[in-house]
């Protein structure tokens, strides 16, 4: 399934740099478990080219997959589990508007894993299946079939067939629930844990441009934010949007606090700490950095 990308993906050492190289910091263990699925003969070890990812929201879990659709140069399908998630919409569902409208030819809709299957005749796909741990037991045994065959049932006695050999499968789980030990058995099992806090910097800053110091410190004021709330896995992506926010339109101390409550306290409990200037110190000095950092870059 990599083929024609220039990179060795049986190398540890190619494989990180290629990550690296859209903007993922990938963890040892990440690296191999996605050497050990790209070279699976998957005829030879039955199955499908599959890894869990485990850990809290926050840690890179879906953005580890959308780096590899990248590198691969692969089509990227995502489904989003919830506690309704059922048959249809992982094979095949029906469109309620087509339904109403009597529209009969546009009445069935391919499920997600109908348009996996369909993709993977002429593609590489990446599928992304979040939060498995969200939906019903039942549900997740449906899946259980296709990554060991491919067969997507579309009516009775009838399939479609994925070539699981052009598909690489990430399902991810928050802890909810335990997965059944017919899926764990399936895939590789990697437990992501956040990045290093200097890490985390260092994507931030590469995702937005903007200067060091303030990214540090607006960065270490969100975490201080995060763990009143007891939360340990505040994520890049809300890092990003603070500090986009907080550059393009904090004019005051207060706005700083404002954009704190939207993009780093995730509770009442961690807004209301905010709105008590318990984290006053940490504030003033981020806001202090920002306008140092916006003086020079308009100085040039």
């Amino acid at each position: 399934m990599t083929e024609h990308t220039g990179i060795d993906f049986s190398s540890k050492e190619e494989v990180t740099k290629a990550l690296q190289d859209v903007g993922y910091l990938p963890r040892r263990d990440e690296v191999m478990s996605l050497v050990d699925a790209f070279g699976v003969d998957i005829v030879a070890a039955g199955g499908s080219k599959t890894v869990i990812l485990e850990g809290p929201p926050g840690v890179g879990k879906s953005a580890l997959a959308d780096a590899v659709a990248k590198i691969v140069n692969a089509r990227f399908v995502a489904y989003q589990f919830h506690a309704w998630s059922d048959a249809d919409e992982l094979f095949v569902g029906v469109d309620v508007c087509a339904a109403v409208a009597g529209d009969a030819a546009l009445v069935r809709q391919e499920g997600v894993l109908g348009k996996v299957a369909r993709l993977s005749q002429d593609s590489i796909v990446v599928l992304l299946l979040d939060e498995i741990d969200k939906c019903p037991e039942r549900t997740e045994y449906l899946l259980l079939d296709w990554l060991q065959t491919g067969r997507v049932p579309i009516q009775p006695g009838v399939h479609l067939y994925t070539n699981l050999d052009r598909v690489m499968t990430f399902i991810t789980s928050n802890g909810h629930r335990e997965l059944s030990e017919a899926t764990t058995r399936r895939a590789a099992r990697v437990m992501m844990r956040p990045l290093p806090v200097k890490q985390q910097e260092i994507l931030i800053r590469a995702k937005t441009g903007l200067d060091r110091g303030f990214i540090r410190t607006l960065w270490k004021l969100a975490r201080a934010v995060a763990t009143e709330e007891k939360n340990d896995a505040l994520s890049i992506q809300e890092g990003v949007r603070l500090a986009i926010a907080t550059w393009l339109h904090a004019e005051n101390l207060n706005d700083i606090n404002i954009l704190l409550c939207q993009w780093a306290a995730r509770s009442e409990k961690g807004r209301e700490a905010v709105r008590q200037n318990n984290f006053h110190p940490q504030a003033k000095a981020a806001w202090s950095e920002l306008c140092r950092a916006r003086k020079e870059y308009d100085n040039g």
